[in-house]
């Protein structure tokens, strides 16, 4: 068995929220085997354009349609996780996008490259 380490290479978990959203939606459809999703959502995504092997090209109507989807997709503002708790979406989302007290506690506890040999 070969374990490869992902130290240190960049992931970007979070989609895009415009219409890259649906570009990477194509692109993972292509890279991964059509087995990983059951028809109905394959369904779906075909009737937007998006199958497996053949080229996203939505026309400029189609395109209008997807980004105003995007614009009025279900929204997590404010809502709670988890019942009787104080965890909401807005606290994820402030750390998401590094404004939060939890990004800026990760950043300073981070180490950079080399820090273990690095004195000052």
């Amino acid at each position: 068995m070969e374990f490869i380490s992902g130290s240190r290479k960049p992931v970007n978990t979070i989609h895009a929220i415009d219409y890259e959203f649906y570009e990477e939606l194509h692109t993972v459809i292509e890279r991964e085997p059509s087995s990983m999703l059951d028809p109905e959502m394959l369904g779906l995504f075909a009737s937007i354009g998006i199958q497996k092997g053949k080229p996203f090209a939505p026309d400029e109507r189609m395109k209008k349609l997807l980004v105003e989807a995007l614009a009025i997709r279900p929204r997590l503002d404010g809502a709670q996780l988890y019942p009787n708790s104080s965890w909401n979406a807005a606290s994820w989302t402030a750390a998401m996008n590094g404004s939060g007290t939890a990004a800026r506690a990760a950043a300073i506890s981070t180490p950079g490259p080399c820090s273990s040999t690095r004195r000052r």
